[in-house]
């Protein structure tokens, strides 16, 4: 069992945890009317950061990345360094 638990993730599995992962909330517009996803983030101009929502979808884009799938951990690590300067 705990070698399974060390088991690289297989592409589909690394997307679908990827996927579930994005679509959380790390900041809002500059009116607070609208909560953004990390992507919607990077492209706003001087959002509202909620930090501690921006460090725990980086911690777990780490822990992600350490069992991603070869060809998909260079994008995890993106999204990762993203969220990590995002939170900064």
């Amino acid at each position: 069992a705990s070698e399974r638990r060390f088991a690289l993730l297989t592409f589909a599995g690394t997307s679908e945890q990827l996927d579930e992962c994005l679509p959380t909330k790390v900041a809002q517009d500059r009116d607070k009317k609208n909560s953004l996803t990390l992507d919607e983030t990077v492209r706003t101009s001087r959002p509202n950061i909620d930090t501690v929502a921006a460090k725990k979808m980086g911690e777990r884009l780490m822990l992600l990345t350490t069992r991603a799938h070869p060809l998909l951990r260079p994008i995890v690590v993106d999204y990762q360094l993203a969220a990590e300067s995002v939170a900064r």
